[in-house]
């Protein structure tokens, strides 16, 4: 029986020039002068997926990392190509590429758009020179700005992912990071706030981040200017303006499978009242000798409420009703922790979109669950 979820490919490619020290990704800074061992692993990982793919078709495709643009593209068309011959991609897909500055330009961006990718996800973070080197990023303003005339040139779909609450970030520098993003043709922004994260440089030897009263006013002078330049904020951390929606990202946040392949990657598998979440072996070397995956958990009661409410609530209109209604079935738990989070006025009433108090205060939305 075909599972009706529908479902996400994320495939993690964990190479990067150097680690940056904000950073608790599964990277390694030893790239590889061939890839065929790890491309074949891959597609051994995905013929071994048949349990949870469940005959199907994928809505779209995710090359994260790491820096995913660093490997050669026979690696990524190897994976496209394996899953057309197998009938296993919408013919829609979207197909998503996270780059870095230092390797976009045009005759890389052609490269990979032959191949099938059809969207470019940038990781500039910042304009700042001083930010860029108190994030310990490997290129500089320049080649952020060069990046963004690159991809301007190319007809595919593209977003940006810029960063504030960094070290010795102002308001100023802030505002201009989102005042050039915004004079771009670029429709889609990831936004986020940066975190202390364990197991990182920072987390250990803590740089000097603005104040929360500096950050709050950073994110509503940024809003105020992504508002006036017809952005509109559709999820916590993300950005459109129009429709330049991510498709992959919605799946997530949608409550929708995926599967992960590569080292390191995330699985969540949805079967019958229950979710499975597992993990692959994070070393490359591992990995290609072993694709099962580990730490298996599953997911269900008041533990799936809250992983539920965790995705949905992230979406500042809610989940898209009519579309998980044709595969997600809401406990009377789940409903009864909804009308609850309506006395407390953090979601609207008989809807599941949070109000502007709930997108506010999502940790104390989500603790109702």
């Amino acid at each position: 029986m075909v599972s009706k979820f529908p479902l996400s490919l994320y495939i993690h490619l964990p190479w990067c020039e150097k680690k940056c020290p904000y950073c608790d990704f599964n990277v390694t800074t030893n790239i590889p002068d061939n890839f065929s061992n790890f491309s074949k692993a891959l597609i051994d990982d995905l013929e071994a997926s048949s349990e949870w793919i469940q005959n199907r078709k994928f809505s779209s495709i995710y090359f994260g990392g790491g820096t995913p643009s660093l490997a050669d593209p026979s690696l990524h068309e190897s994976i496209i190509k394996w899953l057309t011959k197998n009938h296993l991609a919408q013919s829609d897909i979207e197909i998503t590429l996270e780059c870095n500055p230092k390797e976009t330009n045009l005759q890389n961006l052609n490269r990979f758009m032959d191949i099938g990718i059809n969207r470019f996800s940038l990781g500039i973070q910042s304009f700042d020179e001083g930010v860029l080197k108190d994030l310990g990023r490997n290129h500089t303003y320049k080649e952020s700005y060069k990046a963004i005339e690159e991809l301007e040139k190319i007809s595919s779909r593209k977003t940006i992912d810029l960063m504030y609450g960094c070290p010795n970030q102002t308001l100023e520098k802030a505002a201009k990071d989102i005042e050039v993003f915004s004079k771009s043709n670029i429709k889609h922004l990831s936004y986020y706030q940066l975190t202390l994260e364990p197991n990182t440089v920072f987390y250990s030897r803590s740089p000097k981040l603005p104040s929360e009263d500096e950050i709050e006013a950073i994110e509503s002078a940024c809003k105020g200017i992504l508002n006036n330049k017809l952005f509109s904020q559709y999820e916590v951390s993300s950005w459109s303006r129009g429709n330049d929606l991510s498709t992959h990202n919605l799946n997530y946040w949608n409550y929708g499978d995926y599967l992960g392949i590569g080292p390191g990657s995330h699985s969540k598998i949805s079967i019958e009242e229950k979710s499975i979440r597992f993990t692959k072996l994070k070393k490359v070397s591992s990995y290609i000798e072993d694709q099962a995956p580990k730490l298996m958990q599953s997911i269900e009661g008041n533990e799936l409420d809250m992983d539920i409410a965790m995705n949905f609530f992230r979406l500042k209109n809610g989940p898209d009703v009519e579309k998980i209604e044709t595969y997600l079935q809401l406990s009377n738990e789940f409903l009864n922790k909804c009308k609850n989070a309506q006395k407390e006025g953090l979601l609207l009433k008989d809807k599941l979109v949070p109000t502007q108090k709930g997108f506010n205060y999502l940790n104390e939305l989500i603790a109702l669950f």
